[in-house]
């Protein structure tokens, strides 16, 4: 109650600016979520955010492969793999392998992950020239702006700042302190 107090004098621009600063610092934001098993069967969650892919088992992050460790995204029927570039002690780039619900799970969990590496890693997309002969694999690339790109374009634009108006919403003089029983609403549960 005091915390919400305290932030009384803020402004509404000053308090949303407040409230995305925040949100922006939550471990899971920004993170697409998908059910997976691991290797030996385990129930995980992969996670896919602008930094790399994360892996989560109980809600605990136990394992990140940063962008620029990862060499390789692909997939074969309901299996997810991604190949590391050899840390420090190691020699060998190693390929680790998940299995997904599905095919279709695992296509769309590899195409979220090429569309966020190529976003947030590289300075502009490239063009693939178009191939007469037969291509095998999958013809899918990225072809947006990347992150860079994006900002870049959004320097070069003269705009003035937005204007907007805020009208304050109906309040109670009860909301602070009140005892809100009026408020609750009866809604039946399944199965009732």
């Amino acid at each position: 109650m005091e915390l919400h107090k305290s932030y009384r004098s803020m402004t509404p621009a000053q308090a949303d600016l407040e409230f995305l600063e925040n949100a922006k610092k939550l471990s899971m934001y920004g993170v697409d979520l998908h059910k997976a098993k691991d290797l030996e069967g385990v129930d995980i969650i992969l996670g896919v955010c602008s930094s790399g892919l994360l892996v989560y088992k109980d809600k605990l992050r136990i394992n990140r492969f940063p962008w620029p460790k990862v060499l390789k995204i692909s997939y074969k029927r309901s299996s997810f793999f991604i190949k590391i570039r050899p840390g420090e002690q190691e020699q060998y780039e190693s390929t680790i392998g998940f299995k997904l619900p599905s095919y279709r799970a695992a296509k769309k969990l590899w195409k979220v992950c090429v569309e966020h590496h190529t976003f947030f890693r590289l300075t502009s997309t490239d063009t693939i020239p178009k191939s007469k002969f037969l291509a095998l694999g999958s013809k899918f690339r990225y072809s947006g702006r990347t992150q860079a790109q994006t900002r870049q374009a959004s320097a070069l634009i003269d705009r003035p700042a937005p204007h907007f108006e805020r009208t304050a919403s109906k309040r109670a003089s009860r909301s602070l302190d009140g005892d809100h029983s009026d408020c609750l609403v009866n809604t039946p549960l399944k199965g009732e």
